[in-house]
């Protein structure tokens, strides 16, 4: 028996993990539970089993884990909430600084776009404000992995749960299974924040609605300035100086896939030239690109690229190619867009000169 669960980071979705162990307790008895991020932990945990039962669960697994448990067909439980919701929690239920948490939120999505489009896969509503009744949470369950769903099980499930604590002792099962779980209101972020989480996240509410990532828009403040510590690469700012990385970021996640992005920038009093390196990296480059700098006024250059593994954030490095004796470079925005497969061999090629 194999019950395979992935979920967005959240405290109701390690809610759902644990209402999930007891009703595995109460109906297959003892089982080994797994959380493995990569094959190989994985192929290790798997070869120390003691008993013929798995409970599996993680919520950022490598692109192998992912493929491996959709190409296996098993039944897959997964718990998806708004993005932005899975940013802010992450930020208040485990003190991750907020710009981190969002980057943290689109690798784990762009992790588990692979398993939302299976087919046998049921996703639970893992929002805090979700009305679903622990009862029948319990049954959509039992259901898709095909285990006994009596009354009997309901209670024993219950009895589980408030005697590990995870519900208060007046719990019902006609309660939400998101009893006594709250989250908060925004946190407290300067509106230059806020719109640069929520239209960094935006696009991923796609996976929601169990659809791909089309389009992904990174605004300058996503990026950082190497010359100010990390300050919100908005503006113009003073090239002066020797050769070195200038801006950098914005460390988020794209699912597998490949993708053109076009970057938008600004450049001032260039009267004595400038090569900046534009490069695309996850973990390796992807795309080393260089563009002369022209004098002045608003530009912008495409950068093809493709994404394999969803759990390395991807960075798009400016890089000043020599010293530089006056000039002022600002980033406008970077939009990135998926190439479909129908787009794939045109836009590739025309993308990267070839055409």
């Amino acid at each position: 028996m194999l019950l395979t669960m992935f979920g967005v980071p959240t405290a109701l979705t390690d809610r759902g993990v644990r209402v999930v162990r007891a009703l595995a307790q109460a109906t297959i008895g003892a089982y080994d539970f797994i959380a493995a991020g990569s094959p190989e932990e994985l192929s290790a945990a798997w070869a120390r089993l003691s008993t013929r039962s798995v409970v599996f669960h993680h919520e950022s697994p490598s692109g192998g884990i992912t493929s491996f448990f959709r190409k296996a067909q098993a039944p897959i439980l997964l718990f998806l909430d708004d993005p932005f919701e899975v940013a802010c929690a992450l930020h208040r239920e485990r003190g991750v600084p907020i710009m981190d948490a969002m980057r943290a939120t689109s690798l784990c999505l762009s992790a588990l776009e692979d398993i939302v489009l299976g087919n046998n896969v049921l996703v639970i509503d893992a929002r805090i404000q979700s009305q679903l009744s622990l009862r029948s949470f319990v049954q959509l369950v039992s259901k898709h992995f095909s285990l006994p769903a009596s009354d009997l099980t309901v209670m024993s499930v219950m009895s589980s749960l408030r005697h590990d604590g995870v519900l208060g002792q007046s719990a019902i099962s006609d309660d939400p299974w998101s009893l006594g779980l709250t989250r908060g209101g925004v946190p407290e972020l300067t509106r230059e924040q806020l719109d640069v989480v929520e239209t960094c996240l935006e696009p991923y509410r796609r996976i929601l609605e169990r659809q791909v990532v089309q389009h992904v828009h990174w605004p300058a403040g996503a990026f950082m300035s190497m010359d100010h510590g990390g300050r919100p690469a908005v503006g113009l700012f003073d090239m002066t100086g020797k050769r070195r990385i200038f801006f950098y970021g914005p460390y988020l996640g794209l699912p597998p896939g490949k993708w053109v992005a076009r970057v938008e920038f600004e450049v001032a009093n260039n009267r004595m030239g400038c090569v900046m390196q534009v490069n695309a990296i996850a973990k390796d480059f992807l795309t080393q690109g260089r563009i002369v700098l022209p004098e002045q006024g608003r530009h912008f250059c495409t950068i093809p690229f493709e994404t394999v593994e969803p759990r390395w954030p991807v960075e798009i490095h400016f890089t000043l190619d020599q010293g530089v004796l006056e000039g002022e470079f600002g980033l406008i925005d970077v939009n990135i867009e998926r190439l479909t497969e129908e787009r794939v061999a045109t836009q590739w090629r025309v993308a990267t000169g070839r055409a």
